[in-house]
C-alpha cells in the first residue's frame, strides 16, 4: 500500500498488483497495530528461447530427425508441453523430441498459472545425402583368368 489508504478490510489480497501492503489488524478494544508487511512480486512472462536448440536433420525421410536443448524461462514452473505438426495434431508432450519426420512443429509451453503461454515454431529438414560419383577406371581387356 503505497499511499497508506486502506485497500480491503478482510484478509484476502487477490488479485492485487505488485508491490509492499501492510497488514493491521484491530482488537476488541479498538486498537490497530500493524502485523505484518508483505511484498506481491512480479512473475516474469514465459519465454521459448529456440537460440540453443540443436535440430537433428532427418535423412531421406526416414523419422530420425529431432529437436532438444530448448530454453525455457519466467512463469511459474512446473511447466507443460505440447508439440503439434502441421495437422494440428498433438505428437508430443515432452520437451525434446526425437525420431520424428522432416516438417514444421509448434512446441506450447504453459505454466502453472492459468495466464502462461508460450509457443515457437520449429522445421526439422530433410537431409537427404548425396553419394559421390563413382570412380571411374580405365581397364583394358585381358586374358581370361588374368585381372585387369
Amino acid at each position: 500500500m503505497a499511499t497508506g489508504t486502506p485497500i480491503i478490510t478482510d484478509d484476502d489480497l487477490t488479485g492485487a498488483a505488485a508491490g509492499n501492503y501492510q497488514l493491521f489488524v484491530t482488537d476488541g478494544n479498538g486498537c490497530e497495530s500493524l502485523y505484518q508487511t508483505y511484498t506481491i512480486g512480479t512473475t516474469a512472462l514465459i519465454q521459448i528461447d529456440g537460440g540453443p536448440a540443436q535440430i537433428t536433420p532427418d535423412q531421406c525421410l526416414q523419422g530420425v530427425g529431432g529437436i532438444a536443448n530448448i530454453a525455457v524461462s519466467g512463469g511459474v514452473a512446473p511447466y507443460t508441453y505440447s508439440w503439434t505438426n502441421s495437422t494440428n495434431s498433438t505428437v508430443s508432450t515432452s520437451l525434446n523430441i526425437s525420431n520424428f519426420a522432416a516438417g514444421t512443429y509448434i512446441l506450447q509451453v504453459k505454466d502453472a498459472t492459468t495466464c502462461g503461454l508460450a509457443t515457437q515454431t520449429f522445421t526439422i529438414p530433410d537431409q537427404t545425402e548425396l553419394f559421390a560419383e563413382p570412380r571411374r577406371t580405365t581397364c583394358r581387356c585381358a586374358p581370361l583368368g588374368k585381372p585387369c
